[in-house]
């Protein structure tokens, strides 16, 4: 089985067939806004809207959770269904970043996606999102999250997790170092353990992390020294923790970080198909980083161009 961010794959698996999907561009005078079309017509007009608050990713049936890459917020929903209306800010959770080169050590409290030209650089069309947070002391940092597809395992596409793959690349002419943490901020937070290597759990919720890189430092605490050495120091955790994860880059080298963030919502013991299946979230990500043949790419073909470049 396998799990993997795409629209085929989800075209496969509800066997229906995508028509019409187009990517998000720029406005220019020669993409001028049209009318708006009949009802019941299908446009295929590129969408110039932007502005999206993030793609609701998680399992069929299980709730969901978007990132605002605007804001560098999440907003979470554990119920379905996931309406729009459904969703509430979770607390300070957000993406951190801690960068150590020969001109010093960065840190950043909250990622969120530069504006270019009145343009967010992010791509948030679900099952996916992708989002370019630009660079740090020349580590360049890249995301994309997804919802489970996985059209030969519905269990495993019924499941309260999101997955956030990250990028890592230093462009620099000498050694960096990058640690980037998910710090998920919530009441239900409370009470959690340090899950040893992996992150941290409590009885709802559980943010685990691995990279493709096997020297790769995972810690999991609530305590503020993230920011000055990028290893969360495992103190007691209260309404809010953060997993981290600290890679050594060597020049012009990357490496891929991925955090599973997962819930579990047993108010209503006949509301997810998942109560059947697991126990508790920390079961749910344990799952997720399980996946063989997880793959983060361009399956979508829909990036928008930076305008930096």
């Amino acid at each position: 089985m396998a799990i993997r961010p795409g629209r085929a794959v989800l075209s496969v698996a509800l066997g229906i067939a995508v028509v019409g999907v187009s990517c998000p561009v720029p406005a220019t005078a020669d993409t001028a806004a049209t009318d708006t079309p009949a009802a019941g017509t299908l446009s295929t007009t590129p969408d110039r809207v932007d502005g999206t608050t993030g793609a609701p990713l998680g399992g069929f049936g299980a709730g969901a959770v978007k990132f605002d890459a605007k804001t560098g917020t999440f907003a979470a929903t554990t119920r379905p269904p996931a309406d729009q209306t459904d969703y509430t800010r979770r607390g300070d959770s957000a993406f951190e970043l801690v960068t150590a080169t020969s001109d010093g050590v960065a840190a950043s409290r909250r990622l969120t996606a530069p504006e270019i030209d009145g343009r967010y650089l992010d791509d948030a069309i679900w099952p996916e999102h992708r989002v370019d947070f630009g660079t740090a002391q020349g580590v360049a940092v890249t995301m994309t999250a997804f919802s489970p597809m996985a059209s030969d395992d519905l269990d495993a596409m019924s499941m309260p997790y999101a997955f956030y793959d990250v990028t890592l690349a230093n462009t620099r002419d000498d050694d960096a170092t990058a640690s980037i943490a998910l710090h998920w901020d919530d009441p239900a937070v409370a009470g959690a353990e340090v899950v040893e290597g992996k992150g941290f759990a409590s009885d709802s919720w559980a943010v685990l992390a691995d990279a493709d890189d096997d020297a790769a430092l995972v810690t999991a605490g609530s305590g503020d020294d993230f920011f000055e050495t990028g290893e969360a120091d495992g103190t007691p955790i209260g309404e809010s923790s953060r997993t981290a994860v600290k890679v050594s880059l060597r020049p012009h080298a990357e490496t891929h970080v991925r955090f599973v963030l997962s819930w579990y919502d047993d108010s209503d013991p006949e509301a997810h198909h998942y109560l059947g299946q697991v126990d508790d979230p920390t079961e749910v990500a344990e799952l997720g980083l399980g996946v063989p043949g997880q793959e983060v790419g361009a399956s979508s073909g829909c990036r928008r161009e930076d305008p930096r470049a």
